[in-house]
């Protein structure tokens, strides 16, 4: 079981990641620093694929119990994609809807995935 509790931690260690570039995202929301902000955002689209990625192997769903962290993390991607196309379309000029956009839906959605991703892993790393 070692090398699966790698994967969990280095997940776990993502979730953090996750929640530090989501800060970044804000101080990044500005018109003179779009490209920032974009490269922050794909950067946490790739990390969600990463552990998409990493989750839908037989070999470790077979470890896991009964979860919604596959749906969720879809629904974070989601949430990702759609601010990235918000900020493109408008090419940051309104600061104003990117920054409710990302306050409304961004935190909601990390707290969920979050949350599921350590109900099921933390009791598989103590293990």
């Amino acid at each position: 079981m070692s090398n699966h509790t790698e994967i969990f931690e280095k997940i776990l260690e993502m979730v953090d990641t996750l929640q530090e570039a989501q800060e970044s995202l804000i101080e990044h929301m500005e018109v003179e620093k779009l490209k920032e902000f974009n490269v922050i955002n794909d950067e946490m689209i790739n990390v969600l694929d990463s552990i998409k990625g990493a989750l839908e192997t037989e070999v470790i769903k077979k470890r896991l119990p009964e979860n919604k962290i596959l749906e969720l993390t879809a629904e974070f991607r989601d949430v990702l994609v759609q601010l990235k196309q918000e900020a493109q379309e408008t090419s940051g000029e309104n600061y104003e809807a990117l920054q409710q956009f990302l306050n409304e839906k961004i935190p909601p959605i990390y707290e969920s995935w979050k949350e599921e991703i350590r109900r099921v892993l933390l009791p598989l790393i103590s293990n």
